[in-house]
């Protein structure tokens, strides 16, 4: 199965849940290294003549245009949204941003399967817009998640690995 994993750059969980998602013979793209060309970027590298302390947002108006239209920032727009748009499901790892939440929004109105995981000793703000999302508070949940969905969109069974720990994934009541 395609995986979208949104998260943030400061997320110390997100490359653990990107290489679990691999090993069990998922798909995943990685953001922080979305091609063997394109590494990512830093939103210092769209300001690259500005000087050293404006080039770190936060930023005002015609700044925040001007490094959103930069090449670099077009072109991982580009690569996020055409992975987004390819995924088969989406799983939004707390903490996060605007920029997952987002991705997970997007994700939900184009009727992918998305789940929020929520790493179990994490406190974070409650959402409502995920309500139409799956929870999972562990990776094992998190795997099961990814396993079941891998089934019920008819893929072969054959090419992921089912999950060690079967754990439940919880819906909100």
């Amino acid at each position: 199965m395609r995986i979208y994993v949104a998260s943030s750059w400061r997320n110390d969980y997100q490359p653990r849940v990107v290489e679990a998602l691999r090993e069990a013979n998922h798909q995943v793209y990685d953001f922080r290294k979305p091609s063997r060309v394109f590494g990512g970027f830093s939103w210092k590298q769209t300001l690259e003549n500005a000087l050293e302390s404006q080039r770190e947002p936060p930023w005002f108006f015609e700044t925040y245009l001007k490094a959103l239209s930069h090449p670099i920032a077009a072109r991982g727009y580009a690569m996020d949204i055409t992975m987004l748009e390819s995924a088969d499901a989406c799983i939004f790892v707390h903490p996060a941003g605007r920029s997952a939440s987002f991705e997970l929004g997007y994700a939900v109105a184009k009727g992918k399967k998305c789940l929020v995981y929520i790493p179990e000793f994490e406190k974070v703000e409650p959402e409502l817009m995920f309500s139409d999302c799956a929870f999972a508070p562990s990776e094992d949940a998190m795997l099961t998640w990814a396993y079941i969905q891998h089934i019920r969109i008819g893929l072969d069974t054959t090419a992921v690995s089912p999950p060690k720990n079967l754990e439940s994934v919880r819906r909100v009541p």
